[in-house]
C-alpha cells in the first residue's frame, strides 16, 4: 500500500512509528516554518479521523485526514 502517491513524501506504510519517522520527521525541512497542531481525533474499530490546523507561509488552514485501519 502507498500513502498518497503525489505527495512530496511517499511512502510504503509499514506502520505508524515508521510513518512518524519517515513523513512527519521531515516535514519542517520538506516545508520550513511549517505548524500543525491536531484539533481532534476520531475513532472506530476501523477509522481515524484527525482534524488538524496547519499554518505555513503566512496562511492557516483546516484539515481532514482520514486513515482506514486494515489488517
Amino acid at each position: 500500500m502507498n500513502v498518497n502517491e503525489k505527495h512530496s513524501l511517499p511512502r510504503e506504510y509499514l506502520g505508524f512509528e515508521v510513518f512518524l519517522e519517515r513523513n512527519f520527521s521531515k516535514l519542517d525541512t520538506a516545508y520550513p516554518g511549517i505548524k500543525m497542531d491536531i484539533e481532534k481525533v476520531v475513532s472506530n474499530s476501523t477509522d481515524v479521523i484527525v482534524f488538524l490546523k496547519v499554518t505555513y507561509a503566512d496562511v492557516e488552514a483546516c484539515s481532514v485526514h482520514h486513515f482506514l485501519v486494515q489488517d
